[in-house]
């Protein structure tokens, strides 16, 4: 062959040849795909820390510790960080199981702010729990006030929350409370009255 000639590949070749070559080169990075991206990744992982291996390589210590001293710093923060989410995601799922059960159990009710008069009768183990604002997403605050009140007698007592026979814990917290005096003879007055039948 004479020195700068062309080589001419006929057209039916590189209209079959150059599709099965890249569908050949397809096939082999399939089947090495996961010791590509360990290769991908590793090449990354050192282009991001060559410059602060350089860094403590220049001031400190050799090369092969100052790798190693890096590493092992990272590790460690890592770890740290993981921890720290680990603690956070634990708590936050505890929270939210709480609140499932709370919903599904119906043990606790949310009072929000507001007054609402009129007599309320506790069950046992179900809890009232104000300070909530319903207009605020249910936030809690010691500023949003929820108030019982009752001004009208009922079977000789005049109350504003009543319990009858509560056998299990049951909390009423963050809830004002006030009834007014009873007018009859002999009739209670009080802002609570737990009676056992």
């Amino acid at each position: 062959m004479q020195p700068g000639a062309k080589i001419l590949i006929p057209r039916w070749i590189q209209l079959v040849g150059l599709p099965l070559i890249l569908l050949f080169l397809w096939v082999v990075a399939g089947a090495v795909k996961h010791v590509l991206f360990l290769f991908i990744v590793a090449l990354l992982i050192a282009l991001f820390f060559d410059p602060i291996v350089r860094a403590v390589h220049g001031r400190w210590l050799p090369r092969g510790f100052a790798v190693a001293a890096v590493y092992l710093v990272t590790t460690i923060v890592v770890i740290a960080a993981l921890a720290v989410a680990g603690t956070v995601v634990v708590t936050q799922a505890k929270r939210g199981a709480n609140r499932f059960d709370d919903y599904f159990n119906k043990t606790h009710v949310y009072v929000s702010q507001g007054n609402y008069p009129g007599r309320v009768t506790l069950a046992s183990g179900i809890s009232l729990y104000g300070g909530y604002s319903q207009a605020d997403g249910w936030k809690r605050s010691a500023s949003f006030m929820a108030r019982i009140s009752s001004g009208a007698e009922a079977d000789g007592r005049m109350t504003a929350v009543e319990g009858v026979d509560i056998t299990a814990a049951t909390t009423i917290d963050r809830l004002t409370i006030q009834s007014d005096d009873a007018t009859s003879a002999g009739a209670v007055s009080g802002a609570v009255v737990h009676t056992n039948p």
